[in-house]
């Protein structure tokens, strides 16, 4: 048998649908998609009603489906089947779809951060801030304590962030007395978008603070704290409970921790 008429050999079949030869041969090898004509010659012919066909498995492929769920789909296939592969990968694509808004929503707030930490000014500035909404540690063992794994692997399991840092929140009494607290926070925090967690809370309330930037190990807190602490006497500020320390720069920008920077805002009671 020659060459059936309306039909298109290997290399046109895949020309035409931006496949490749190779492709074609493998899915005929394992039994996925085999041409409609074989001549005595061995020569393929694939007709105008395969490139649906193709394009489909494509599709499916397009979906995560491997090549061995496809073929055995494939053959066996029912209407119903159908309905319940599309139910299936709809829910899957959800998920991921989810999956990678929350990562888009972590790298704009490490964007964010890093942004303003690059274009910071020196001093220290009076800001009105929005509240912050997250989730964040329920005991003092959680806030870098006994707990601290326990709820770092929480976040990772039910959130699935990436970029984001911990934040934490500190006792103003604690700074104003010259208590260096290092790793010790009242409580940690992650933020998040509160429009795809409805379980967030607000973990930094919105208000007045005085905000400056620290430059430098974390261990060197304490004294832009002071630093910021005169500067808020001689404006006759008054300090409220907590202060909060955000990682703009952090070890994942930077090796060198004398080049990390925290952004320190000092909540302010209110008139």
């Amino acid at each position: 048998m020659g060459r059936p008429e309306n039909t298109y050999t290997v290399a046109e079949f895949a020309r035409g649908l931006g496949t490749t030869k190779d492709t074609l041969l493998h899915y005929d090898r394992i039994g996925l998609f085999r041409p409609d004509y074989v001549a005595e010659n061995g020569y393929r012919y694939y007709t105008a009603r395969q490139i649906w066909l193709f394009t489909q498995i494509q599709n499916l492929k397009k979906m995560g489906l491997s090549l061995r769920e496809i073929r055995e789909y494939m053959n066996s296939r029912t209407s119903a089947s159908y309905v319940d592969l599309l139910e299936r990968q709809i829910e899957e694509a959800g998920s991921e779809i989810s999956r990678l808004y929350e990562v888009i929503d972590s790298m704009e707030l490490s964007l964010r951060d890093a942004r303003e930490a690059l274009s910071r000014k020196e001093g220290f500035a009076v800001e009105k801030l929005e509240p912050v909404w997250g989730i964040r540690t329920s005991s003092p063992e959680e806030a870098f304590g006994k707990d601290f794994l326990k709820f770092w692997k929480r976040l990772e399991r039910q959130y699935g962030f990436s970029c984001n840092t911990l934040s934490g929140a500190v006792l103003m009494n604690d700074i104003l007395e010259g208590i260096d607290s290092g790793d010790q926070c009242e409580y940690l925090y992650l933020q998040l978008n509160p429009l795809r967690h409805p379980d967030a809370e607000i973990v930094r309330p919105g208000g007045d603070y005085l905000v400056g930037y620290h430059a430098g190990r974390d261990s060197e807190l304490m004294r832009t704290y002071q630093e910021m602490i005169a500067w808020g006497k001689k404006e006759n500020l008054r300090f409220g409970k907590l202060g909060y320390e955000d990682y703009v720069i952090s070890q994942i920008a930077v090796p060198d921790g004398n080049r990390h920077v925290t952004r320190v805002s000092i909540q302010l009671e209110q008139d």
